[in-house]
Order: C-alpha cells, then structure tokens, then sequence
C-alpha cells in the first residue's frame, strides 16, 4: 500500500472507531425520548380508553382521596381496580407535572393543532417524525406546532416519564 493510501485508511479507521459526534449523541438521545414518550403515551391512552366508561376524571382529582375513593368504588362494581391503580401512579402524575410545568399550556395547545391537522397527530409525530414533518411542510403553523412539541414538549415529557419511575407495560 502507498504512504498515502495509508495515510487515509488509517484516518478513515479512527473515524471509524471514535466515539458518536456530539450531535448524533443528541439525535440518539432524542430518539430515545421521542419512543419513551411514545410507549408511555400508547400506555396510558390505552388505560384512559378502558378506564373512561367508569369516570376516570375522579383519578385526576388534587385530592389523592378522590381518587383513592374512585379506586375503591370500581372494586365494589368488579371494575378494573388494576388498570386504574396504573393510571393513577403511572399516568397522572407525568401528566400533572407537564401541565404545572411552563410549558404545560403550550404542549396541549399544540397537541389540538396537530390532533386537528392531517398528520397524524402526536401519535404518528411520535412515531414517525421525519415522515409526519415532510408532510406538513406546506403547512406552517401545523409544522411549527409538531416542531414545537417534538423540541420541547418531548424532553419535558421524558423527564416526567423518568422521574415518576417505571410503569407496567
């Protein structure tokens, strides 16, 4: 092999073998996020829609004995007690934290704009940004508000989802 060849199979080899550039440590990071908040959001949407026909606006209550009473109530009818002790612990209060967060108001103004709009709503934002950002290119405030919940309502979300501990999936 020529010096030169060398030269540049040993740059192309430490390239190769360095760590992740700062930014795709970001976008790995980010990605992470964007499926967490995606498997908590199926979770516990999945929870509200199961749980909703018995009230569940009771386990939001500020008042943790509301929602302690609901819980008791659905085991006297046979309801499911397991699946709202779940929402309760896992759900309510990552929502709780992002709505007293600064950002709280905005994230749901957001999350209207693009349940209204063609894209798919968060859900497919979540799970396919790339795909759900192209399609609102031509569509600025529907591609500002995914832009905006993507940059700062998903890692508030993480954060949430992390500091409320694991949830039973």
């Amino acid at each position: 092999m020529t010096r030169p060849l060398a030269y540049c199979a040993i740059a192309v080899l430490s390239i190769a073998l360095a760590e992740p550039s700062p930014a795709h440590a970001q976008a790995t990071e980010s990605d992470a996020a964007r499926e967490r908040v995606a498997a908590w959001n199926d979770r516990c949407g999945t929870l509200w829609a199961e749980l909703q026909p018995w009230g569940t606006s009771r386990l939001h209550s500020p008042d943790e004995a509301v929602a302690r009473g609901f819980i008791a109530v659905l085991a006297g009818r046979g309801g499911p007690v397991r699946m709202a002790e779940e929402y309760l612990h896992s759900c309510v209060p990552v929502i709780d934290q992002i709505l007293k967060s600064e950002v709280g108001g905005q994230c749901r103004q957001w999350m209207r704009e693009l349940a209204q709009g063609p894209g798919g709503g968060v859900d497919a934002l979540l799970r396919e940004p790339e795909q759900v950002l192209a399609g609102l290119e031509s569509l600025d405030e529907l591609l500002r508000a995914a832009e905006g919940y993507l940059g700062t309502c998903v890692p508030q979300y993480a954060a949430a989802i992390d500091s409320t501990g694991p949830y039973s999936q």
